[in-house]
């Protein structure tokens, strides 16, 4: 291959937009599938601050790597990648606890506006600051899938975005 046709498809891979991927520390393993499924079905590239450092190869490593970085050392590297992020895919279930994650979709839902894609459970499909916040909420990975696809299309249903609608939903009224 030619080194125009070489640079062609790194043009065309870095015009994808990025999604960074927050997620709990411990979901690393099954998380890292579904960000290799979100970058091949919605044609994105994926950010996942923890995966793509080599030295984290699976959960053990990952908080032996964290913990050998400052408070300000992750919190303004998770911040500074979300910043570079065109949206936020979240991994949150109730029963869960990360207030990382949580730190992470309130960054860029409040503050950067950032359309924000949850993948969650019937329990937090209520909560109102993730309402407040302009989640679309998904209660199963294809209808994540779906809705990340669209948002790239730009193809929603009319609805602005960073409001509260379940992309499935709305696909099933039409």
């Amino acid at each position: 291959m030619d080194k125009h046709k070489i640079y062609l498809q790194g043009y065309a891979q870095l015009a994808k937009p990025l999604i960074y991927l927050a997620h709990p520390v411990f979901l690393l393993d099954s998380v890292k599938v579904l960000g290799e499924q979100i970058a091949e079905y919605a044609e994105v590239r994926v950010l996942n601050p923890l995966q793509d450092l080599e030295q984290v190869t699976s959960i053990e490593s990952a908080i032996t790597y964290t913990s050998n970085l400052t408070p300000d050392q992750i919190v303004t590297g998770d911040l500074a990648a979300i910043d570079k992020c065109d949206a936020i895919v979240a991994v949150l279930f109730s029963g869960v606890r990360s207030i990382g994650t949580l730190m992470e979709i309130f960054y860029a839902g409040y503050t950067l506006k950032r359309p924000i894609f949850l993948y969650t459970d019937q329990m937090l499909q209520n909560n109102p600051w993730l309402q407040f916040l302009g989640c679309r909420m998904f209660l199963d990975k294809q209808s994540l899938l779906d809705g990340i696809k669209l948002w790239t299309k730009d193809d929603w249903d009319g609805n602005p975005i960073g409001r509260y609608s379940d992309v499935s939903a709305n696909k099933n009224s039409e």
